[in-house]
């Protein structure tokens, strides 16, 4: 009863202010106009009727819905032309001071959070690959195996990593998203098997060959498919999550060593087995959570389905009102309409040439930073400030490494790409000149030297230089080419990631303490050119970066 009379008071104070209106307004040939104005009058009406719901306790389920739809009546042309009819002074004045409502911009939503979790696993199992051979000592995997074998089954994993960049993108682009890394999980389960009961160091390699294919696939899947899902005010934090994945996997890495690395290979004592083995239980997980997975909006409408892709958007948003987004998501892929480009056609483009140099020189130069050697030397550097075990310093390293990325995550939208890579890389270079203190036991600290170079390195690298790289390469190629141009980018990271696995052994005999001075010197040349080429990508969309990269 409260909430009728409530309404009945609003709608009669509505009928009085509209027919002081129409008097104020009731001058000689504007007949019109009043006819127009009854016409709204019903919907001002309709907007009087649905207040209450907004207000009363004890409201219904529908109380919701409309509260849902009543920004979007607010802000309905008649309405918003029916506000400006008061005058005061001889001035029109809104009848309602009309407020932006941020529900309606795109936020976290469980689909989209869900979703995003489910594909970074992809990244965790990278990481965690990256890291396992390293972790674990050599000489408990097939006792007397010489050392060619050992470093085969680690760079065989470098090896598989440009092939499944490849072959991810080309099945990315035919069967979906969704699809490509679903199939990827099986890949991870086949690979995790193969190390896991591997009965010599052959049946090892080619099980870290697996891994390999199945990880640079991810290294291509899992950026693209973050920036497609994501909104352009959280594309950033968002697409970072691939970066913490990535380090946490590392992290995870760590810890399980401490309990399984050393134990014996027998298969009583499974020890280096498990750990390989974890890729396998980690992938039959991924499978298992693959229907959570939701496919790409933009794909979709790529490949014909509209519908579906305007379907897929309001559930991920969480919105009935997506035509904004759909509307720029279809001029995109109008403008680019036309076959899917591959890898030769997108070297061949000149329109998208400044874009593919900044992706590729970005991704050697992340591999070239030095990060590799940093981590390499990190257990020497803390045996010679004392800790007697040095596994609990490389811990401490990766703590770092997982916290500093969560960091570069919050700021990400906030701070933006550009000043973040440029501090990072400014920050890894006063990094390089500690570290080399310290190795040049210059001064009677330099050990500590060593461990505050390692920790600002791992810092800096990962606030800019270790995510944005793959954040970018999403963001800056039209539709027709971003799969085939972040496949080269990706394949150069990769490549970098051998380079300096066949040369380190070399640079680190010839320059000894030194050892960091050329990777100052690669870090100083990406500086320069991410200062005149790289652009500010931060809360623009896809469509908006490409325009702006392609006039640059």
């Amino acid at each position: 009863m409260a909430s009728t009379g409530f309404r009945r008071e609003l709608e009669q104070g509505g009928n009085r202010s509209w027919e002081n209106l129409k008097k104020a307004e009731g001058l000689k040939g504007r007949a019109s106009t009043v006819q127009n104005m009854n016409d709204q009058h019903d919907e001002q009406k309709l907007l009087y009727q649905e207040l209450p719901f907004r207000a009363l306790p004890g409201m219904r389920r529908r109380s919701f819905r409309s509260e849902r739809e009543f920004p979007q009546l607010r802000t309905r042309s008649s309405w918003a032309n029916l506000s400006r009819l008061v005058k005061k002074n001889g001035e029109i004045k809104p009848l309602l001071e009309e407020e932006p409502d941020e529900r309606l911009e795109p936020g976290y939503t469980y689909p989209l959070l869900q979703s995003c979790v489910v594909a970074v696993l992809n990244a965790f199992q990278y990481g965690y690959n990256t890291a396992v051979t390293g972790a674990m000592n050599a000489n408990v995997v097939f006792p007397g195996h010489s050392d060619m074998l050992w470093a085969l089954c680690v760079s065989s994993f470098a090896v598989g990593g440009p092939i499944g960049s490849v072959i991810g993108g080309q099945l990315n682009a035919s069967l979906g998203r969704k699809m490509t890394m679903s199939a990827n999980s099986c890949l991870f389960v086949v690979s995790g098997l193969v190390m896991a009961f591997a009965v010599d160091m052959y049946m090892l390699i080619l099980g870290r060959f697996l891994v390999g294919i199945a990880s640079g696939a991810a290294t291509i899947l899992v950026p693209l498919y973050l920036g497609e899902l994501a909104p352009p005010n959280l594309r950033g934090a968002l697409g970072t999550t691939y970066q913490v994945a990535m380090v946490l996997g590392i992290l995870v890495t760590d810890l399980l060593a401490f309990g399984f690395a050393g134990e014996s290979d027998s298969l009583t004592r499974p020890g280096w087995r498990l750990m390989f083995g974890f890729t396998g239980l980690l992938g039959l997980l991924q499978l298992v959570l693959a229907p959570l997975l939701i496919e790409s909006p933009r794909w979709l409408l790529n490949n014909g389905n509209p519908k579906d892709a305007e379907e897929t958007l309001r559930n991920l948003r969480q919105l009935d009102n997506v035509g904004e987004e759909m509307d720029s998501i279809s001029a995109a892929s109008t403008s680019e309409s036309g076959n899917v480009q591959s890898i030769g056609d997108v070297l061949r483009d000149p329109s998208i040439r400044l874009p593919l140099l900044v992706a590729v020189v970005l991704q050697f130069g992340q591999q070239l930073s030095g990060i590799s050697a940093v981590m390499f030397y990190a257990s020497s550097f803390f045996q010679n400030a004392g800790l007697e075990n040095p596994l609990i310093g490389i811990t401490l390293v990766y703590i770092v490494n997982v916290l500093s990325t969560i960091v570069a995550l919050m700021l990400m939208d906030s701070a933006g790409r550009r000043p973040l890579l440029i501090w990072s890389m400014v920050g890894m270079l006063v990094s390089t000149v500690i570290l080399t203190v310290g190795l040049s036991n210059l001064l009677p600290m330099s050990s500590f030297f060593s461990v505050g170079g390692v920790m600002s390195f791992v810092w800096f690298f990962e606030i800019g230089l270790g995510p944005i790289p793959w954040l970018i390469a999403a963001e800056m190629f039209p539709p027709k080419s971003r799969t085939a141009a972040t496949s080269i980018a990706t394949m150069v990271n990769w490549l970098g990631l051998f380079i300096i696995g066949i040369v380190f052994p070399t640079m680190q005999r010839a320059l000894g303490n030194f050892i960091y001075v050329p990777f100052a010197i690669t870090l100083s040349l990406t500086l320069a050119f991410s200062l005149k080429f790289v652009p500010e990508t931060k809360g623009k969309t896809l469509d908006e970066i490409q325009q702006e990269v392609n006039h640059h």
